[in-house]
């Protein structure tokens, strides 16, 4: 690919308060955000599974599906699977979610599950972008990170999936 990815706006509305990130957002403000963000001109959203396990991106389907979609740009991420489970896992920093437990996954079947429920707690046809969440050294041990690392660059890895997926 030799195009390089240009934002169509500037700014862009990130997804963790509507996970509930700190603090509980009702849906009324979560749907008052998003709609305030639209007519700011923001057109740009990020979200990602692990946001209130699940909830950020149901909060934002619900908001987006009545938008024209080729008007905004919808970022999200890869590298955990979220699992139904009777009660919500809470992670801090969040203090509300859906009744899912995360499990960390950075192999290209997963990158590629990952995507596809999304998609489902959107109820939206495609993400724009995906990026591999929390890949880094200060999430993880070194020993984990290596490790994590090493699956997701290798082959079968996230890396290799995501390129199939834009491929597809």
């Amino acid at each position: 690919m030799t195009q390089r990815y240009q934002p169509i706006t500037r700014l862009g509305l990130g997804g963790t308060g509507l996970g509930d990130m700190y603090h509980k957002t009702s849906e009324e403000a979560a749907q008052a955000t998003v709609d305030a963000a639209w007519d700011a001109g923001i057109r740009y959203v990020d979200t990602a599974p692990h946001y209130g396990a699940g909830l950020s991106e149901h909060r934002f389907g619900q908001a987006l599906r009545r938008r024209p979609r080729n008007e905004y740009t919808l970022s999200s991420k890869v590298g955990r699977i979220l699992v139904p489970s009777e009660t919500p896992e809470i992670a801090d920093p969040f203090v509300g979610g859906l009744p899912f437990r995360r499990v960390t996954d950075y192999t290209a079947d997963g990158a590629r599950r990952s995507i596809e429920d999304s998609l489902q707690r959107m109820a939206l046809s495609h993400i724009d972008i995906v990026y591999v969440h929390d890949l880094s050294p200060d999430r993880f041990s070194q020993a984990e990170y290596e490790h994590y690392y090493a699956i997701a660059a290798g082959r079968g890895g996230a890396f290799e999936g995501l390129v199939r997926l834009r491929e597809e």
